[in-house]
């Protein structure tokens, strides 16, 4: 699983000082983009091959959302992969191991030249 630390921003949160839904979701993405850009399968290399995830569905469950200056950590975990279809799930907590939210995410791989879905190579 891949892990990233951080603290809640006002920015990111609404007029209750909690963390919006839509910046939960948006830590989900980083997390995911920053796993793929450490491991060399970012955007970089998709866009050299020709190719992109696309996010097909989201099953997002929020237990709490975290206050402002909250520090939190965020983690996701590819599931496998079947043919063209790449699932991945994702884990919100605080910093003392309360879940704040999970989900779990259905992504495609995609031709970018022909927009048709492809099954991933082996890298």
């Amino acid at each position: 699983m891949y892990k990233m630390e951080g603290c809640v921003r006002y920015s990111e949160c609404g007029a209750d000082n909690k963390l919006r839904i839509s910046a939960i979701i948006n830590y989900f993405q980083d997390c995911t983009t920053e796993n793929s850009e450490i491991i060399g399968v970012g955007h970089d290399y998709l866009v050299g091959r020709k190719r992109a995830w696309l996010l097909n569905s989201w099953q997002v469950e929020i237990m709490r959302r975290p206050n402002v200056r909250e520090s939190i950590e965020v983690g996701t975990w590819a599931t496998g992969f079947k043919g063209v279809f790449g699932p991945r799930d994702f884990c919100m907590k605080t910093a003392v191991g309360e879940e704040l939210a999970r989900a779990h995410s259905l992504w495609v791989y995609i031709d970018m030249e022909s927009g048709r879905p492809v099954k991933p190579t082996e890298d």
